[in-house]
């Protein structure tokens, strides 16, 4: 997808929201503010917080991130699918599953990542890549201004 946008505009990203009611109840498409495309976009350092790790929800791994985290654990593929992950919330991928508090299976203490060499590229890409809603209050990321 293409967008153009003048300086100072903001992109409008499609994020589907999944109703917890009946499983009639339809999905919603509702536009959320992503990232600013002007020309002084920054970039942000991650400082390792593990703050991103702790927001519940779906941690998408494609089947090459699959392979790979389960070689890095030391565990046979079948097992891993079916002991670390559960279907995402729209049912069309695998997600790493959580703990009972919402946070990331593999963080461990504060803010250690155990599979941080094969991590997924939705951990990888954060927030550079892509941010959820409320993700500046929790994100100790530094902001790195755009060189002139």
């Amino acid at each position: 997808m293409s967008v153009t946008l003048k300086a100072g505009e903001t992109w409008l990203s499609w994020q589907t929201v999944y109703s917890s009611g009946p499983t009639t109840a339809e999905n919603l498409k509702v536009p959320v503010h992503r990232m600013s495309l002007d020309t002084s976009k920054v970039s942000y350092l991650c400082q390792r917080c593990g703050n991103c790790c702790r927001w519940p929800g779906d941690v998408i791994v494609t089947p090459e991130e699959v392979d790979a985290i389960a070689r890095h654990v030391g565990m046979e593929v079948d097992e891993f699918i079916q002991t670390r992950t559960r279907l995402s919330a729209n049912r069309k991928h695998l997600s790493i599953i959580d703990k009972g508090d919402g946070s990331c299976f593999f963080l461990e203490g504060k803010n250690s990542c155990l599979i941080q060499p094969v991590k997924p590229v939705q951990c990888s890409g954060f927030p550079n890549v892509w941010q959820f809603p409320g993700w500046r209050e929790v994100c100790e990321a530094i902001e790195i201004p755009a060189k002139p």
